[in-house]
């Protein structure tokens, strides 16, 4: 085998741990590659120790998990010797010609499978050993230092392979169990990992489309540059684990053509609130939360408002202002003129012993009952 088809084999196995239904036709010309007729992946101590066979090996791997598993010298050689930890190792290296002539193993099962050694690589993934092996055709000559160098440097691809395929697996388990947890929620929820990509939404969040909130490349957007800046600081130094005061604990979102707010709160997804969501040990990100006007647990903001003091019209102009909107605005919401609204903001200011339009926007934030 030329260097070439060895390249092509690691590319192989890199397009594989990609795409899973790639890895039989990787394993099968890795096995081809080396004069094998097919590749076994197995976990040495089970009772029926075959994971994964390809197709060249598919009757040979059925008899073996019914019956033969019992009588592997191979395998049980290889442990006594201690050669079943990570590494490559050949049969011929440890059981001699002579051995396998007088094994009812070699010569009942192997070779009536055209089978006459075993190339094996040992790797460990998350704590468990497994042995892929490449099945030689009976009859080959034992491999030289050329064969065996090869075979080493195309076994390192397949063992760097196949440990990303087994993270993309667990990524995409984790993948599932997040939507399936995402779906309990009757309210937009949305999940980020710690540099603020979303991981996972849920489809009460789409819908919030026509109120100016969307994911777009990746990231959570809303429609107000303004509010933009505010939640990607708020979500900035929740995924950082700051504690920083001048941020409000719920955002006011306003909604296009609407007098009722968005409500969203961002917390921490870290160490043991993320295994509410996640079977796997989770990354730090975040957990976003938001609430709409149509959802049975939006709180009636006038009633918040009204317990702080205010009256009820002071409540509402308040409310308007919290949500964004200018005087103009909820002047022409309310059906009062600008000099009214900004008489009642007076009111609202000096009741509550605040100067700024942010200030009233945190303590309508703060003051928001918004569960977890």
């Amino acid at each position: 085998m030329s260097p070439t088809p060895t390249l092509s084999l690691g590319e192989q196995f890199y397009e594989a741990a990609l795409d899973g239904g790639l890895w039989d036709a990787a394993l099968q010309g890795y096995a081809e590659a080396f004069g094998g007729i097919g590749t076994v992946i197995l976990q040495p101590g089970l009772a029926s120790p075959i994971l994964s066979v390809t197709s060249g090996v598919q009757n040979a791997a059925r008899q073996y998990n019914e019956f033969w598993w019992r009588e592997d010298l191979v395998l049980t050689t290889a442990q006594r010797l201690g050669l079943d930890r990570p590494g490559i190792c050949w049969d011929d290296d440890f059981i001699s010609s002579d051995t396998k002539a007088k094994s009812f193993y070699f010569q009942d099962f192997l070779k009536r499978q055209d089978i006459g050694g075993v190339a094996t690589i040992v790797v460990e993934q998350n704590g468990t050993h497994l042995a892929i092996n490449v099945q030689r055709r009976f009859g080959l000559a034992p491999p030289d230092a050329p064969e065996r160098q090869r075979f080493a440097d195309v076994s390192r691809h397949l063992s760097r392979a196949l440990a990303l395929r087994l993270r993309l697996d667990q990524a995409e388990a984790v993948q599932g169990t997040l939507a399936r947890r995402l779906g309990d929620f009757d309210c937009a929820v949305v999940v980020t990992d710690r540099v603020g990509r979303v991981v996972e939404s849920n489809a009460a969040f789409a819908a919030l489309a026509p109120d100016g909130l969307t994911i777009r490349e990746g990231r959570v957007h809303l429609a107000t540059g303004g509010m933009q800046r505010q939640f990607d600081a708020v979500l900035r130094a929740v995924t950082e684990g700051e504690m920083v005061s001048s941020l409000p604990d719920t955002l006011v979102v306003p909604r296009p053509a609407s007098l009722l707010p968005l409500l969203l709160r961002i917390t921490p997804l870290v160490g043991r609130a993320a295994e509410r969501f996640t079977d796997f040990t989770p990354t730090h990100g975040a957990l976003i939360l938001v609430l709409n006007p149509t959802h049975s647990a939006y709180p009636d903001l006038s009633k918040v408002l009204l317990a702080l003091g205010l009256t009820y019209a002071q409540a509402r102009v308040a409310l308007l202002i919290a949500a964004g909107h200018g005087v103009k605005a909820a002047a022409e919401a309310l059906s009062v003129s600008e000099e009214t609204v900004r008489t009642h903001l007076k009111g609202v200011y000096a009741r509550l012993g605040l100067s700024r339009q942010a200030d009233l926007v945190r303590l309508v934030a703060k003051a928001v009952p918004f569960g977890t």
